[in-house]
């Protein structure tokens, strides 16, 4: 102990700088040595609200130290109160609801170059607002691509890439339909994207038919996979599969494609991939081969499938989608803005699993739930249930049931359909929700407001809520929050086997024990607000036409 007290400030910096906040804060504890240099030090201050609020530094920004932890500091302030710093609005340009995405600062929708046809065919997109004297009523950029675009994904950070799946007719037989992923740059979208060898890949072929395939896309690393479903029988291919590429190279990965039952594919990690299985009720985990200049890959192989809790007689699983943003990289983001301190950490951001459930007795009946998990929580039971098949010898591939690997690890709500409509709701370790009031308005009554839900899962905002909430909260009108797997006295608590009621869907309620902090805001436009979504810095509040529900604008609620 005599030798470390005697090395330099400068020494221990660099020592504790590789330590944990956790720890470093016991460190801090230890000696007054210790504690001066810890307290006193600007970098591990900075490393220590990073860490805390599991954001990841952008070497690449300019800003001083001093001015990125106070930025951070009043970030995570204003995430935990609710207090943003501007409300601003901004207009789309054309208006069509279809495929959209969100992206860190960056909102896409779909357009259409014609008004003969209520499909998008191409891309409009806009930086969002970080101030509000940032004028964006001029900053939208088109892709156009003169195709139905079925789906596209921005990798916008990571890649400067919009993948796209569009729908072409065949040049030599126009009775057949091709289905093409087109790679393009999102700095220059009249550029194919400048690292891929084939910028347009073939993945199937269709016949005419009355709606066009679901299409889901999803990009990690040098990976993409790409879910086609068909929905009817006028497919030239006999399953709906899921097609996993090279996007660099243009290598196909799936020689052999696997069949899928559900869009919405996503990776854990750049070599393990989670399909949603609608059919069997399960999250099928796979493992994506490595780029190889074989000519014979090797075949994507089924890891293990976690069941979900059992659905009651006569019910049955219509959709489950996927999202968990920013989505993981295997290296650190080539493109962030230089004027960005930092980003999300994608390796311990949630997982939003929401379901559609419907009574096969009546097709009026239709019940909404989502599932929130931790991405690293998955691969952790992963890593050991891939140990246990090693040691018992055993086959991969198994199911596993929801009662050994979900209740720890997850937690349940019932939603509406009101809170379904819009699927970007997730960024980091926070889950939006926005909620209409119940019941029908009388006539002469005040309009009725709109609550917007912030649940963030991240453990350690749990805990500073536990015992700080009710005074970060306090004399804030119109703002009620829970601490749920706490216990702080004064807030709403609920013990550690929190209850999902099953309301006869399922054979039994749904524990789920995963901590959170939920803010409710309520007072938000009732008649105009049709949505929610949510980035890295702030919340996109939708407003749509009354009649066609196309997306008209957004409204920006920046907290930083």
């Amino acid at each position: 102990m005599t030798r470390i007290l005697g090395l330099s400030t400068e020494v221990l910096i660099e020592i504790f700088s590789s330590v944990f906040f956790t720890d470093l804060l016991s460190c801090k504890r230890t000696c007054q040595t210790f504690f001066d240099v810890i307290s006193n030090s600007i970098e591990l201050n900075y490393q220590i609200e990073l860490q805390k609020s599991s954001m990841q530094n952008n070497p690449a920004c300019s800003l001083s130290l001093p001015s990125r932890l106070k930025m951070i500091k009043d970030r995570e302030l204003a995430w935990a109160s609710f207090d943003f710093k501007f409300v601003t609005k901004v207009k789309v340009p054309s208006e069509l609801f279809g495929v959209y995405d969100v992206s860190a600062r960056v909102l896409l929708l779909g357009k259409e170059s014609s008004n003969e046809a209520f499909e998008p065919d191409g891309i409009q997109s806009v930086r969002l607002p970080s101030s509000d004297d940032e004028n964006v009523s001029i900053e939208w950029k088109n892709l156009d691509l003169g195709a139905t675009i079925l789906d596209f994904r921005p990798s916008i950070e990571a890649h400067d890439l919009v993948a796209c799946v569009v729908l072409v007719p065949d040049k030599e037989d126009p009775e057949i339909w091709n289905i093409n992923l087109v790679l393009r740059q999102y700095s220059d979208t009249s550029k194919n994207h400048c690292a891929a060898l084939k910028p347009i890949i073939f993945i199937c072929s269709a016949l005419p038919h009355e709606e066009p395939p679901a299409v889901s896309i999803d990009i990690s690393g040098d990976n993409l996979a790409i879910d086609v479903l068909f929905l009817d029988d006028s497919s030239m291919e006999a399953t709906n599969n899921l097609f996993v590429f090279n996007w660099k190279s243009g290598e196909s990965k799936t020689i052999h494609p696997t069949r899928a039952s559900n869009s919405g594919t996503i990776f854990l990690r750049e070599d393990i991939l989670l399909q949603p299985n609608t059919v069997a009720g399960s999250l099928d985990i796979y493992r994506i081969p490595p780029s190889t200049s074989d000519s014979t890959p090797s075949r994507i192989q089924r890891l293990i499938s976690l069941g979900l809790p059992d659905l009651s007689m006569g019910y049955a699983l219509s959709t489950l989608s996927c999202r968990g943003e920013p989505g993981v990289n295997p290296k650190p983001a080539k493109y962030t803005p230089s004027t960005r301190p930092y980003t999300n950490d994608p390796n311990v951001e949630i997982m939003r699993f929401a379901m559609e459930i419907v009574s096969v007795y009546d097709e009026t009946k239709e019940d909404y739930f989502v599932m929130i998990t931790h991405r690293q929580a998955l691969l952790d039971f992963l890593d050991l249930e891939e140990e246990r098949q090693r040691r018992e010898s055993t086959s991969s591939g198994a199911r596993i049931s929801w009662d050994i690997w979900g209740p720890r690890i997850s937690r349940w709500f019932e939603v509406d359909s009101f809170s379904s409509f819009f699927t970007m709701d997730s960024f980091g370790q926070r889950y939006v929700r926005l909620t209409n009031p119940e019941g029908e308005v009388e006539e002469g009554s005040p309009e009725p407001r709109n609550a917007i839900h912030i649940f963030d899962f991240n453990p350690f905002h749990v805990k500073f809520m536990e015992i700080h909430g009710s005074g970060v909260v306090a004399g804030k009108p119109n703002l009620v929050l829970h601490v749920v797997g706490g216990g702080a006295e004064g807030l709403r608590a609920t013990t550690a086997e929190s209850i999902c009621p099953g309301r006869g869907v399922f054979t039994r309620d749904i524990v789920g024990m995963l901590p959170y902090v939920e803010l409710i805001s309520d007072g938000w436009p009732f008649s105009e607000y049709k949505g929610l979504m949510i980035d890295e810095e702030r919340l996109i509040a939708i407003r749509t036409d009354i009649n066609t529900f196309r997306i008209q604008s957004v409204d920006v609620i920046y907290f930083g």
